[in-house]
């Protein structure tokens, strides 16, 4: 009995959603006093505090679709905010969608929203909470709501630094939560979202030079280096929404409106050098390398959320914006120096655990671009792959290393960018090593040179 009650009363809650979302605006004022009844009555609100979930979800889907009229809550505004706000946390996926998208709804249609509840002691406990949590499993549903959401700051009174500070902040302890670091689905969101409210906050401060250097250095490159030392989809995915953001800045740097580019990008190489002192995820630093150089050849998809009203022109202006196609040849000249002063690093600490693998990764990833072009012979220019052969490479072959193979792998990477005879003496150079495990190394270099 007790569920064909529920039942009837799910499909009465969707029901009424449907009509209101179906009728012209007139026939729903027509009966404006019928639907004040309703909404005036304690037994419709107290369907809030039910622990059914489907009942909870038709609740708020019925909720938004009254919000949408217009004409039905304007003496409820406070109970509506306050109903809403207070299950911001809700952990089921139907309900959370349901429940931000009344929120969404709410911050639109009710422009006072944010002065009938405390913004401090009921809003942001419940978004940070939120945000700490990764989304709660629910991230699909309630990141793509957080661009408007902080679209609606500004009208806030509450100090705009430490309010950002503290929401990305609260976000980037999301991203450590398992859900986030395992699911594609729920890393896309994530990292999706925090660019994009990155981005925005960015523009909307793009006079405050020391502001937004604050900001890169404090949130996003920590934020970065965590992502990097990851092996699952998050790296990838971070790594290529940062580098639309990246190139984005970079190909606005010399418009007028947006001189402070110019700082910013050269703050970012800064820290990215200080990120890569050492070969922390061997794999994820070379592929985001790869992925700053490839990044203008994939579009940016457009926002699908619309803003709610306070910085909407200025964030469609940036954010929608796709990445053009053409090349940004300063960025690449940054990106070929970068990769220049990392391979140099890697020689001068070769001895060290990793660096040979980085340096192989570097040469078989960057050699056949024809945007780097003469980078290593450049950088046989600088160090004398010749010389570094004869007093590290050779001795090291002749110890018989566990990481022969890595040593082999650099030795013939190296001998591309050497003279005839210089290829010719490390040949001879080779008889003096055991002919074991060695010469499996070496057969398949041999064989296509």
């Amino acid at each position: 009995m007790e569920a064909k009650r529920q039942s009837v009363l799910i499909s009465s809650l969707h029901g009424y959603s449907v009509y209101l979302n179906t009728v012209p605006i007139q026939e729903v004022e027509k009966m404006i006093e019928l639907h004040n009844k309703i909404i005036s009555s304690n037994n419709f609100w107290n369907l809030i505090n039910t622990d059914v979930v489907p009942i909870k979800t038709a609740f708020f889907t019925l909720l938004t679709s009254m919000i949408d009229t217009n004409v039905m809550l304007q003496n409820e505004k406070k109970r509506t905010v306050t109903s809403i706000v207070n299950s911001l946390d809700e952990m089921y996926p139907p309900l959370s969608s349901a429940v931000w998208k009344s929120m969404h709804t709410a911050m639109n249609n009710i422009k006072d929203w944010y002065s009938v509840i405390n913004i401090e002691k009921l809003f942001l406990p419940k978004l940070y909470r939120v945000l700490q949590n990764g989304g709660q499993c629910c991230a699909s549903d309630i990141y793509p709501y957080l661009l408007p959401f902080i679209s609606q700051f500004p009208k806030l009174s509450v100090d705009p630094h430490h309010l950002y500070t503290n929401f990305f902040t609260n976000m980037r302890q999301g991203f450590s939560v398992q859900s986030v670091r395992t699911d594609h689905y729920e890393a896309l969101a994530v990292t999706t979202s925090f660019v994009e409210c990155f981005g925005y906050y960015i523009l909307l401060n793009v006079n405050n030079q020391d502001l937004i250097n604050a900001l890169l250095s404090e949130q996003l490159m920590p934020l970065l280096e965590m992502c990097l030392k990851e092996d699952g989809p998050l790296a990838q995915i971070f790594s290529y929404e940062i580098t639309h953001l990246i190139r984005y800045w970079s190909k606005n740097r010399y418009n007028k409106d947006y001189k402070s580019y110019i700082c910013l990008m050269e703050e970012f190489w800064r820290n990215l050098n200080t990120l890569f002192t050492s070969p922390v995820n061997i794999s994820s630093q070379t592929a985001f390398l790869i992925t700053l150089r490839m990044g203008s050849e994939h579009g940016r998809k457009n926002l699908e959320m619309k803003l709610c009203n306070s910085g909407e022109n200025i964030m469609n202006q940036s954010q929608t914006q796709n990445v053009e196609n053409d090349t940004d040849v300063k960025f690449l000249a940054e990106l070929k120096t970068f990769v220049n002063s990392i391979c140099v690093k890697c020689f001068n600490q070769i001895t060290e655990k990793g660096y040979i693998t980085y340096l192989n990764k570097l040469i078989a990833h960057f050699e056949g671009d024809h945007a780097f072009e003469n980078l290593f012979e450049l950088l046989n220019a600088q160090m004398n792959f010749f010389n570094f052969y004869n007093e590290i490479l050779r001795s090291w072959l002749l110890e018989q290393r566990q990481d022969i193979e890595d040593i082999t792998e650099l030795m013939f990477n190296l001998m591309k960018y050497m003279n005839h005879s210089e290829r010719n003496e490390i040949m001879e150079s080779l008889t003096e090593v055991r002919v074991n495990s060695s010469f499996v190394c070496f057969l398949p270099h041999i064989v296509y040179m």
